[in-house]
């Protein structure tokens, strides 16, 4: 007899709905509701790329400083929004509201997608159900979910990316290898980053057909990137553009950056919270103790799905470490993957804990959660 879906659905809608109550006030920061219609600044990159959503209907600026995939999306719907109603105006208040709606749905759709990765990982529905809750509570994740910025929606996209390169280790499917580079390029095309290339480059190098599935991922990427992007780009163009010149740059000033080690560490405390950071390393703990090793090869390691998914993040701390800016939000991509093992922490204690007491960990870490993020 099939076991029901129905009690997993349900918990999932209610986290869905504790995240939307978290969400839904940020989302009018900065508005005058009930005066002119005035609307402030919250977040400086709103209007970065709320200028690129203009400039995808008047022409692009190759000077902008940032990629236009976000832009790009908010611009779209403003489109289908205009052809429903054609007395829409181009106004800059209309695009700041699609894109903090964007970051809303984007947010929203990260809780259902965590879900099924940490489903994947670690094949627990415990686990998985603990993740999506533990990542609609955290601060960063509701704070960059009500603003016109493109972390989580580039979030979103990453781990899309990595749960495709978990179902094709599985499968050995080259349609989730086909998806994962698809999701790789929006991800690059809506915030850049290097790190995807890792797990994608050791499935091609240890591939017996690395020839075919080089060029699959490669041109893939490509394609996925330049959709997102509305093909405004050559390889000229983006490398010209100031966004591949600025980002040289943060490494050019001389000081000391082992300080950022801590400093990351730290700010992890309120960005995921005291308890669930608690959690993830002795979840993380638990993992090692119970990995096998000594039989461990080489060629098994680089193509274990935990080396896979932890060793491009590792690269991640690593060059925001080495970056002179220390911003907060660059933390985001280890936020879910943190969540999940915090969660398979959780689990483990579960076994040590009766389920009464189980209970009451819980709620407290639910409680401290909440009372975390409506305090920042």
């Amino acid at each position: 007899m099939k076991k029901s879906t129905k009690p997993v659905i349900s918990i999932i809608l209610v986290i869905l709905l504790l995240e939307l109550l978290l969400i839904v006030p940020g989302l009018f920061w900065g508005y005058n509701l009930f005066g002119d219609g005035q609307h402030y600044v919250i977040n400086p990159d709103e209007r970065h790329h709320t200028t690129i959503a203009r400039e995808f209907f008047e022409g692009f600026d190759y000077n902008q400083f940032y990629v236009r995939g976000f832009g790009n999306q908010i611009a779209v719907v403003f489109g289908l929004g205009k052809f429903l109603n054609s007395s829409l105006e181009l106004k800059s208040q209309h695009l700041y509201a699609i894109g903090r709606m964007l970051a809303l749905l984007y947010g929203l759709a990260s809780i259902i997608l965590i879900y099924f990765f940490a489903r994947e990982l670690f094949e627990d529905q415990t686990t998985a159900l603990l993740s999506s809750l533990f990542l609609a509570t955290s601060w960063i994740h509701v704070a960059y979910s009500h603003i016109a910025v493109p972390d989580v929606p580039t979030l979103f996209w990453m781990y899309l990316a990595f749960y495709f390169i978990l179902r094709y280790l599985k499968d050995k499917n080259d349609a989730d290898l086909v998806f994962a580079s698809i999701a790789t390029g929006f991800s690059i095309g809506t915030k850049p980053n290097i790190i995807l290339f890792v797990p994608l480059f050791f499935i091609v190098i240890t591939s017996p057909r690395k020839f075919y599935h080089g060029l699959l991922v490669l041109f893939t990427i490509i394609g996925s990137f330049e959709l997102i992007n509305a093909f405004s780009y050559t390889p000229d163009s983006f490398l010209n553009s100031r966004y591949m010149i600025q980002s040289d740059s943060f490494s050019g000033a001389e000081v000391n950056k082992l300080i950022n080690v801590p400093a990351y560490l730290l700010l992890l405390l309120p960005s995921l919270g005291l308890p669930v950071c608690l959690l993830s390393i002795y979840g993380m703990a638990n993992q090692v103790k119970n990995t096998n090793w000594k039989n461990l090869r080489p060629n098994d390691i680089i193509t274990n799905r935990y080396f896979l998914i932890i060793a491009p993040l590792v690269l991640h701390f690593y060059l925001i470490c080495s970056l002179v800016v220390n911003l907060t939000r660059y933390l985001m991509p280890l936020i879910p993957l943190l969540a999940v093992f915090a969660a398979f922490g959780l689990v483990k204690l579960l076994d040590r804990l009766s389920p009464k007491l189980f209970k009451w960990v819980l709620a407290a870490i639910i409680v401290y959660q909440l009372l975390l993020v409506i305090s920042l």
